[in-house]
């Protein structure tokens, strides 16, 4: 919604209406995730890996489920 505003590029903005959208947002989603949790756990990393490793595994789901949320309820109350 934010880029719409702004007027900024987006590929899923023509999408996002659409049914099924929020699964296949799940989907990609998860793909990037993993990608990014295997490449994570092979770096030598030594200071801060529980604050790395809370907003890979959880802060990123936990954005995501409060968008989709607040998606919803705008649908609802449509």
């Amino acid at each position: 919604e934010k880029d719409e505003k702004n007027g900024c590029y987006n590929p899923f903005s023509s999408r996002r209406k659409e049914e099924g959208f929020d699964d296949e947002v799940l989907t990609i989603l998860r793909m990037m995730m993993a990608e990014c949790s295997r490449a994570f756990e092979k770096l030598p990393i030594l200071e801060n890996t529980d604050i790395l490793r809370n907003i890979l595994y959880s802060g990123v789901w936990c954005r995501f489920e409060s968008v989709r949320a607040r998606r919803k309820e705008q649908q609802e109350n449509a």
